[in-house]
């Protein structure tokens, strides 16, 4: 779901999104999602994301491999700190274009775009496969690696980003650029 051809405006049902993620998303106190506002009527909601100063990931190119990961650890990072807002990550859409990045600041906000409820591992896999188009033979194998181990082990976001954590110091250890 490309936010910028849909001009950054998504209609739901009313009950897609909770009336206190609504308040979670709209309090200003999460530092981890992009702005949203809502609009009601009827039995639809229509959310426009605020996302100034910010690209999505689809957008741009990543400078390597290393680039990468530290993207996909910090969209880690910040899907951790949406669950401790009591946000549906399962319900969430992860991918390139509703995560997003300030580059100047290399700071990493998420889309709160409602979806069909599925396994977050399965997302965070697809998610870092998503990035492998853009990359060489070791570096989709590095990413594949992290993929299926956070597949296959169902691993917790702690373990997801401890696992990262891992690729990193091998990539460093064995010289990758």
């Amino acid at each position: 779901m490309n936010l910028k051809e849909m001009n950054y405006k998504v209609e739901y049902e009313r009950d897609m999104i909770l009336p206190f993620e609504e308040l979670m998303l709209t309090s200003g106190k999460g530092d981890f999602s992009i702005p949203m506002h809502f609009t009601s009527y009827g039995d639809r909601k229509i959310v426009k994301y605020d996302c100034d100063g910010y690209t999505a990931l689809s957008e741009i190119v990543p400078a390597g491999i290393r680039s990468i990961f530290e993207i996909i650890e910090m969209t880690m990072i910040v899907l951790k700190k949406s669950q401790e807002y009591l946000l549906d990550t399962q319900k969430m859409v992860l991918s390139r274009d509703t995560v997003f990045i300030d580059v100047r600041n290399f700071d990493i906000r998420i889309a709160y775009v409602a979806g069909n409820v599925s396994l977050l591992n399965d997302k965070i896999a697809c998610f870092i496969k998503s990035f492998a188009e853009d990359c060489d033979r070791q570096a989709r194998g590095y990413l594949e690696k992290t993929a299926d181990t956070a597949a296959e082990r169902n691993l917790s976001l702690d373990g997801v980003i401890n696992c990262i954590g891992e690729i990193k110091r091998e990539m460093h250890i064995c010289g990758v650029q």
